[in-house]
């Protein structure tokens, strides 16, 4: 209940744990307990702890980032299960983030690889979807997930700036929001929570608020309250049956719970690692009974706070209020808050368990007037910090609320006095002082007097130093050295003589033993002059004793180490060389291996020179101490040298057949350290044309042998024989296609004819031809020999007379007579066709003759008859009738 008391009075206060709160929602949220430590892979312990969930056995599920996984605790906080490891597989993560539980179900965010993945709540896996896109039911950096009572499975898809909505088996059914600033819109959408109407809750980081929405995705409202002077900057959410809204704000290290109008109800935690205290408050989440769980990310921890109370703190919480002679005037429609400037924050030095403090004055104003303005103060304040919370009421009834801290502060530490050096004879290992008690005083008050003395003192100054810690940890330190002295020597006795065999010439590994040594305070030291390895003999150890104090004293211990063993010898491979002779073989024999703690020498029994066959030796081993050992070695001179064979030289003989050529071979040689027992070939009886490869075989005495090849080649240098057929004449039927019968050859060869060819024409010109023949014998060899072809032509032209003519006459000059044309033909071809015809023909016959001549110079003649008559009687004309006077009778 609050009281109005005047404004602009002086207050003096005592630290007051209750904020202002509407009477309605009274209370804060008292803490409980809490669980967890930083921890890798151990069971129990976080990595940076993300989001949080309750199922309805009022279990807890938690997601440990650092160790990939998820773990279930009951609701005090012991350890039930946990599941998940790093990877890709189904049933492992990335980065586990928001966390869900409903119907026995469990459903977790992989904010990397921008999945969703349902298991039971014994952290079976049973599916998972999503993948990395913006396209609907693609995800980016999902980081929560909350499930509503109708199954929905709400994830904050926070790279899309927006809200996916799936069903159980992660079908798509609605995107809720998009990225900006408006309403229902987001810039870093990180919690998400569903009240039990439906409504769903988003924190979004980046816009410093929380949005409102209908189960259908119909913005409603937002929630940008600022407590404390600070926006908030909303991380992880929950809904309490009441329906309020409590926040995780994790910048400010803080819890902030609002109600549905977003007032603000209260807030709590600030940075620490204490109870209450926070460092990355990220995730909020409540169980049925209504208790709260903080998942206190950077302290690796879950703590877990009451259900919140319903009446106000006990601690002095009564109101304080200024009076204010200003008139108020109601303004109607005035929603705005009235302004408040508190006084500044407050550092004190504390006085005592309680101390007074002065707050100073605070101002409101308000157009309207300030009808009350009032804080929760107490009249003294304990030690640490106080939030003071100014409340100014104006006249038209808005609130305004401003804070101001107080910090009651100890900085003085405590003052110790009556310590007293202390020096004593030492009475053993275990030397106990009684080192008496200072005297400690502190104006708050001594929280604790403590001192790192050990429980025994060693020999020597021990510095005691004593620590007294006040209420306010101030320390104050002061120091009382202990001295434990030592003037007695200690006594010693040697362990007993050793006779040990030797397993070196001077590295000898002995095992002394322990020497016996008392005394009356601590042994600093047990030494001995021992080699770290015994030579082979006697050698004197001496053993001192040091205690702490520098007394010392000394005891000997004879070791002696003597050779019994004779040596280990190792037998010497077998040894197999080649023979060089038959009988006397050198064979260079290779020292064996023995081992002996001393230097051996070795003897053997072999023969100067070894014959062919095995040789067995015998190898002695003698150490200085006179132990001897042997060992047995075979030599083995064996000869698998092949004889040295050089077989004849090569053959090349002149073919006198394609077969039964005979070939003298000639005599091998042979050469071997042993017996040649036999020397054999391969040749046949004779040899065809070609190559033949002869095989030489030698053996010797030993099995031995070797092979060489001598080559035999039957090869033919002798040309064919060729007569060619005799020479032709024929008569020309063309100038130039002439067809001529040669005729055959005569061939014949030593080996074989291969071939007979010639380079006759098809056909032959007029005149004479060579033909060359050449025949070819299977070795290649050629010969050649020629024909003569000879077509002539001894034909004379045929000629084609005119008709002969009979024609008469024209005059007694003679008649020209068109005789017509003659035509001359010829195999070769006409050179000229000519006639003897005069100009003009006289009467009577005669005869023309017409000359051929062909091209070969061949003549022919013909007679064509011109016969020219007159058959014309003559004219005559009488002379003139004469009258003549005869002269006669």
């Amino acid at each position: 209940m609050r009281r109005k008391v005047a404004i602009l009075v002086a207050f003096f206060v005592v630290f007051a744990s209750v904020i202002y709160q509407p009477a309605a929602a009274a209370g804060n949220y008292p803490f409980v307990s809490t669980w967890g430590q930083q921890g890798l892979t151990k069971t129990g312990a976080f990595t940076f702890p993300q989001y949080a969930a309750v199922d309805e056995s009022g279990n807890v599920y938690v997601t440990d980032l650092g160790n990939a996984r998820v773990q279930k605790f009951d609701n005090d906080g012991s350890y039930l299960h946990s599941w998940g490891s790093k990877g890709t597989r189904p049933s492992e993560f990335h980065a586990p983030a928001g966390i869900a539980v409903k119907n026995n179900y469990v459903y977790v965010i992989d904010h990397e690889l921008s999945s969703v993945k349902k298991f039971d709540i014994s952290g079976n896996f049973i599916k998972a979807w999503g993948s990395e896109g913006s396209d609907s039911a693609k995800l980016k950096l999902p980081n929560d997930v909350a499930v509503s009572n109708d199954n929905s499975i709400y994830v904050v898809d926070t790279g899309n700036s927006r809200v996916q909505k799936f069903d159980s088996d992660g079908k798509f059914l609605l995107t809720i929001g998009s990225s900006g600033t408006g309403d229902g819109q987001f810039l870093t959408p990180l919690g998400i929570a569903i009240d039990g109407s439906g409504n769903i809750y988003v924190s979004d980081s980046g816009n410093n608020r929380v949005e409102k929405f209908a189960s259908d995705g119909t913005f409603v409202k937002q929630y940008t309250a600022a407590s404390g002077g600070m926006k908030i900057s909303p991380d992880g959410l929950a809904i309490d049956s009441s329906g309020n809204i409590i926040i995780a704000d994790p910048p400010n290290n803080r819890i902030v719970v609002l109600d549905q109008d977003g007032k603000t109800i209260t807030t709590f935690g600030k940075t620490g690692t204490a109870n209450s205290q926070f460092k990355m408050a990220k995730d909020v989440t409540i169980d049925s009974d209504g208790d709260l769980f903080v998942v206190d990310s950077s302290n690796h921890r879950i703590q877990k706070f009451g259900t919140k109370d319903t009446t106000p703190i006990s601690a002095d919480t009564t109101q304080q209020t200024q009076q204010t002679a200003q008139t108020t005037t109601p303004i109607v429609g005035d929603t705005k808050k009235p302004t408040i400037v508190p006084p500044k924050d407050i550092y004190v030095e504390a006085t005592g368990g309680l101390t007074p403090v002065g707050l100073g004055k605070a101002i409101a104003n308000d157009e309207s007037g300030i009808k009350s303005l009032t804080n929760n103060a107490p009249s003294e304040f304990p030690l640490g910090i106080t939030t003071v919370i100014w409340t100014a009421i104006d006249g038209s009834g808005n609130m305004g609320i401003a804070t101001q801290t107080v910090t009651v502060g100890d900085s003085t530490p405590p003052v110790i006095n009556g310590l007293s050096d202390i020096v004593s004879e030492a009475q053993g290992t275990q030397n106990k002082v009684n080192l008496g008690n200072p005297t400690v005083t502190d104006s708050v008050g001594v929280l604790t007097i403590t001192n790192d003395a050990p429980e025994t003192f060693p020999l020597g100054e021990t510095t005691v130093i004593w620590t007294a810690i006040d209420v306010a940890k101030n320390a104050a330190t002061a120091t009382q050295t202990v001295t434990i002295t030592d003037t007695k020597a200690p006594k010693i006795k040697a362990p007993a003589e050793i006779t040990s065999e030797a397993s070196s010439l001077d590295h000898n590994q002995i095992n002394l033993g322990e020497p016996t040594v008392t005394d009356n305070s601590e042994i600093s030291s047990i030494t001995n002059d021992a080699p770290e390895f015994f030579p082979l003999g006697e050698t004197l150890v001496t053993w001192t004793a040091a205690d702490i104090a520098g007394n010392a004293a000394t005891a000997t211990q004879k070791i002696v180490v003597i050779d019994t063993t004779s040596p280990v010898i190792l037998s010497p491979k077998d040894i197999s060389v080649e023979a060089v002779s038959e009988s006397s073989t050198p064979v260079t024999l290779i020292l064996p291996n023995a081992t002996d703690v001393q230097l051996v020498t070795f003897t053997n029994d072999a023969p100067q020179f070894f014959p062919i066959g095995q040789t067995k030796i015998t190898w002695t081993a003698i150490d200085p101490s006179g132990n001897n050992s042997t060992a047995t070695q075979t030599i083995s001179v064996v000869d698998t040298t092949a004889p040295v064979l050089t077989v004849p030289e090569n053959i090349i003989q002149e073919a006198t057949g394609p077969t039964g050529n005979v070939v003298s071979l000639g005599q091998p040689t042979t050469q071997d350290i042993s017996e040649v027992s036999s020397v054999s070939n391969n040749a046949p009886s004779d040899y065809p044309f070609g190559s033949t490869t002869v095989t030489w075989t030698a053996t010797d005495k030993y099995g031995n042998s070797v092979s060489s090849n001598q080559n035999v080649t039957i090869i033919d240098t002798t040309l064919p024989k060729l007569t060619a057929p005799a020479d032709v004449t024929v008569e020309a039927t063309s100038i130039s296609e002439n067809v001529v019968t040669l005729g055959e050859p005569k061939v014949s060869d030593l080996v074989g004819v291969d071939s007979v060819t010639n380079d006759a024409p098809s056909a032959f010109h007029l005149g004479q031809t060579t033909v060359t023949w050449t025949a070819k014998d299977t070795s290649g060899n050629t010969s050649t020999a020629t024909q003569l072809v000879s077509v002539i032509d001894t034909t004379s032209p045929e000629i084609t007379l005119p008709q002969d003519i009979t024609m008469e006459a024209t005059g007694p000059s003679g008649t020209a007579v068109p005789i017509g044309n003659a035509t001359a033909s010829d195999v070769i071809g006409v050179e000229s066709l000519t006639n003897d015809s005069p100009n003009v023909f006289n009467l009577g016959l005669t005869q023309v003759t017409w000359t051929a001549k062909d091209n070969s110079g061949n003549i022919a003649t013909a007679i064509q008859n011109v016969t020219i008559v007159d058959t014309v009687a003559p004219s005559i004309t009488a002379p003139s009738d004469i009258t003549s006077e005869a002269t006669s009778a």
